[in-house]
């Protein structure tokens, strides 16, 4: 042997050693993901994808609807921060403008069933904070809540990709997504503003097509609030693909009287079509105030006025 061929295969032989046991006890290779364990299984009615390309959550079948299993814990790695409740978001794989949320205001450790994914169909899924305390530093003590004013999702706990069974067929299905998840409105005067607009967007699964109605309850989560939506009606004209107002989508905005509080405030959109469930989507309104003092002088007027004293 030359001298010096000795370490090419020296280093050849710990990178296969590396190789095996990292993905033999599910290691991840990257920063902040973490992938938990998997096992294969098959038989009747479903097939599920090798432990490698899966991410580590449970797939199976349930009387023709696919259900996943999420189990995650928080190890608190995340350094000045303290987790107080997490979500779920997914998206079909390597499409974010199809990213909705599956379940929110869930413990830091613990597990979730969605009993409602869609047949035969790739997802990325992200469980992050949703809550966190401050637990350091000049801002200890105060609650964060994501996504923030400028669209951070928060920390991630556990995240990866997961193909669902065929479960009985594919079922006609569809979900809803918010792009930007978050947006803001700012009061600077006495008269009602107007937010920044998120587009929400259906995306069908299994040939669905039918209308979907677009709501939300952001009259109820702030008092005097009026939601607006440039397509109250998305329908599919061109099916089965839907590319016309199914992808264009609605642009969505909330009229907020000035009376409001700053802080974040969670709306939810409801869409309804099909025959099916209504599916839902949230959007993080975040409400400042330019000129608190001009607010302040006048908030006792306003609460009068929203009393029905003037």
């Amino acid at each position: 042997m030359k001298d010096g061929a000795f370490y090419p295969i020296l280093l050849s032989s710990v990178v296969v050693i590396g190789l095996i046991f990292g993905f033999s006890y599910g290691y991840d290779f990257g920063d902040i993901t973490k992938k938990s364990s998997f096992v294969d299984r098959a038989g009747e009615g479903f097939s599920v994808p090798a432990c490698a390309s899966s991410g580590g959550d449970g797939e199976t079948c349930d009387n023709g609807n696919s259900i996943v299993t999420f189990t995650w814990t928080d190890d608190g790695s995340e350094e000045g921060v303290s987790c107080l409740e997490v979500w779920i978001r997914v998206n079909i794989a390597g499409d974010v403008s199809t990213s909705f949320v599956v379940a929110e205001d869930l413990p830091c450790s613990g597990s979730y069933v969605w009993t409602n994914a869609s047949n035969d169909t790739t997802y990325d899924y992200y469980i992050r904070y949703k809550r966190l305390v401050d637990t350091a530093g000049p801002d200890a003590g105060t609650i964060r809540i994501f996504p923030d004013a400028n669209g951070k999702l928060g920390h991630v706990i556990l995240s990866g990709s997961l193909t669902t069974p065929v479960c009985g067929g594919f079922s006609p299905d569809y979900s809803l997504s918010a792009t930007p998840p978050g947006i803001f409105a700012n009061i600077s005067g006495s008269s009602q503003v107007t937010s920044s607009a998120s587009k929400i967007q259906v995306t069908p699964f299994g040939g669905f097509s039918s209308n979907i109605s677009l709501s939300s309850n952001a009259g109820s989560v702030i008092a005097g609030a009026d939601d607006d939506f440039t397509d109250n009606t998305l329908r599919c004209n061109n099916p089965p693909s839907c590319s016309n107002e199914y992808t264009n989508g609605s642009n969505f905005t909330i009229d907020i009287p000035p009376n409001t509080s700053p802080g974040s405030y969670v709306i939810t959109i409801t869409g309804s079509g099909g025959a099916l469930p209504p599916r839902t989507v949230s959007v993080t309104l975040s409400v400042a105030i330019s000129d608190p003092g001009f607010i302040e002088v006048l908030r006792p007027i306003f609460e009068a006025l929203a009393a029905g004293g003037i």
